[in-house]
């Protein structure tokens, strides 16, 4: 079953962390993205290939069961702390290729070493590998191994793979694999440690004496165990009195069953512990078990279960990936309803807030100067120039000295100075308030938490003074256009009434004062006020009346929808803000698509006939 990952498909797994499972999201999304990269890896090699990665704590001799097993000093040994610094593999160089091929970790480099040459006859080492299992008698297991490399032995560095190749056909379906210390003071191999777990089909634990008590043994075995990995445990240093069963009996408080042929004691040795594996009967034992059991007809049996046992684990792990996934989804939907509910309110607060802009009392007054004007006025003996002087009344309240009545330029740019900014920063910052206490994830880690937070998010005094002056603009160039129609049906030659096209603008740009000052309100009645004495009951007046009327209501409508939008575009930053932490469908797609597959090479591999091995789990 080899399968090619989507590109980008893991970038684009975005969370924004709105469910209570989100930290456990993004740990199982980082988790998956190395599963799958390393199960897509090895299902491109070799069906019998078979890792054995060795694992354990600092100074508990697992480099040197390692160089045991390979029957060559390869990984440096030592009093030092930590001493392996990053990945030995000791591989056949035939198989070395496939390990290239479609290598999981792009960030690292495969260094390749050659084993060759052997040292000679008389000072080769011992194979302990099948066929013969043959163990050799002391001095000869290690000895003259170094010259191998040329008189070195390696630790390996975490920038690379260190490869040390060989040609022993015994060992060519075997992957053996010495590892940094799971406990290492260095956070870096720690996670490499755990990175080569996940190659491993059958895991060699080593621990010791002292590190016994430690947690990361009781920790790591469980996890091997509730994977379900064939492992091998080798307690190392161990004083001589101590049985297997006092050995076991930890493990066995810690609810960890251990097959007692899979549980080696090796006792502790002052001497060179090389040499002394190679006449100790339990290493011996141990050696000959392992081999045996791993020889290339079982070892391929023991991939093809290892590899439809992790094919089913992540294909459940797909699964629940996807279902929260999911969840995000819907609380995502979720938090954008609440958060259109936030953005009325707040727009509701808003027009109030410009409503009561205008109090009672300037209610009143405005009301008083307009009823003292027109009751001054008398339509048929008083000049022309009255009639301007009435119309530009409510001007002078707004603090406006007038003009040029018939000019068409008027200064609309001093209207800018009647909007009151404040009460729209206000409302902006209100409603930031609400959507920060109300949205906002609890879990200050969670990307939304992080994002909503972002400076660019928030808009800023300068922004909302732009936008509020570009939605004037907008708005003065409409009213310009439509005075522009509206003077076309005026006739030129009428001397009174709301004809003269300077009586016409001069309403408008009245009208416009009040609504930018607050007044969204009161513009029809100001209009009834300031038009309604110059009405007759004439088709023509009436019709160009409700054409003002008409004006009156749009020019309120659209300065009131200028105001909104500026919350709307607060809004539209925090929904963006959400939208960008979302995973798309089509990433989703992908996902269940790939659970789908590693499901069926699952059904696949298990209708072929395997040979189970007992393992005491």
């Amino acid at each position: 079953m080899i399968f090619e990952l989507p590109p980008g498909l893991w970038e684009s797994l975005r969370i924004p962390g709105l469910t209570a499972t989100d930290r456990e999201l993004r740990g199982l999304v980082g988790a998956l993205h190395k599963e799958i990269a390393i199960f897509a890896h090895k299902e491109s090699q070799p069906r019998g290939l078979l890792w054995v990665v060795l694992l354990g704590g600092t100074g508990t001799g697992k480099s040197t069961l390692f160089n045991a097993l390979a029957g060559k000093t390869l990984s440096d040994t030592g009093v030092e702390r930590p001493k392996t610094q990053g990945p030995i593999l000791y591989m056949h160089r035939d198989c070395v290729s496939s390990l290239e091929s479609h290598f999981p970790f792009p960030s690292k480099q495969i260094l390749r070493i050659s084993s060759e040459p052997l040292p000679s006859s008389g000072d080769q080492g011992a194979d302990l590998s099948p066929p013969s299992i043959q163990i050799p008698p002391h001095p000869h297991l290690l000895k003259g191994s170094r010259g191998d490399l040329h008189g070195k032995t390696h630790t390996g560095t975490a920038e690379h793979f260190l490869v040390i190749e060989h040609t022993r056909d015994a060992l060519a379906h075997l992957v053996l694999v010495d590892t940094p210390d799971l406990d290492s003071v260095a956070l870096g191999n720690r996670q490499l440690a755990e990175d080569l777990y996940l190659f491993a089909d059958v895991v060699v634990f080593v621990t010791s004496q002292e590190k016994y008590a430690d947690h990361v043994p009781y920790h790591f075995l469980r996890r091997v165990q509730k994977d379900g990995k064939l492992f091998f445990l080798l307690l190392n240093k161990a004083e001589p009195t101590l049985t297997h069963d006092e050995a076991l009996a930890p493990l066995r408080d810690h609810n960890l069953a251990v097959n007692e042929s899979f549980f080696t004691l090796l006792p502790f040795t002052a001497s060179d512990p090389a040499a002394f594996f190679q006449t100790n009967p339990e290493f011996r034992a141990f050696a000959k078990r392992f081999f045996t059991l791993l020889e290339k007809t079982e070892a391929k049996r023991l991939v093809q279960r290892e590899r439809e046992r992790s094919a089913g684990e992540l294909s459940r792990k797909m699964q629940r990936l996807v279902k929260m996934l999911e969840q995000e989804q819907e609380a995502s939907r979720e938090w954008l309803e609440r958060l259109e509910g936030l953005l009325q309110n707040a727009n509701r607060n808003l027009i109030e807030q410009q409503h009561r802009h205008f109090t009672e009392e300037s209610r009143r007054y405005l009301q008083a100067e307009i009823r003292k004007v027109f009751g001054k006025y008398d339509l048929l003996a008083k000049p022309r120039s009255f009639i301007r002087q009435v119309l530009l009344a409510p001007f002078r309240l707004f603090g406006w000295s007038g003009g040029q009545s018939d000019a068409y330029q008027v200064p609309l740019e001093r209207i800018r100075e009647k909007i009151d900014m404040t009460s729209i920063q206000i409302a902006i910052d209100q409603f930031c308030r609400q959507v920060l206490e109300k949205l906002s994830p609890a879990d200050e880690t969670a990307p939304l938490f992080q994002k909503l937070r972002q400076a660019n998010v928030h808009l800023s005094d300068a922004e909302i003074r732009a936008r509020i002056w570009q939605e004037q603009d907008q708005l003065t160039h409409w009213l310009e256009e439509t005075f522009q129609k509206l003077a076309k049906g005026i006739p030129k030659t009428t001397e009174w009434g709301i004809y003269s096209t300077s009586i016409a603008w001069g309403v408008l740009i009245v009208l416009l004062e009040v609504v930018v000052g607050g007044g969204i309100s009161l513009t029809e009645a100001l209009l009834d006020s300031a038009l309604a004495p110059f009405v007759t009951k004439g088709a023509v007046e009436l019709f160009a009346y409700n054409e003002l009327q008409k004006i009156a209501r749009e020019l309120a409508e659209r300065y009131q929808n200028g105001l909104l939008s500026v919350l709307q575009e607060q809004s539209v930053r925090y929904s963006s803000a959400l939208r960008g932490l979302l995973t798309p469908e089509q990433s989703l797609r992908s996902l269940r698509s790939l659970r789908g597959k590693l499901a069926a090479g699952r059904q696949q591999q298990a209708g072929t006939k395997e040979v189970e091995v007992s393992h005491g789990h």
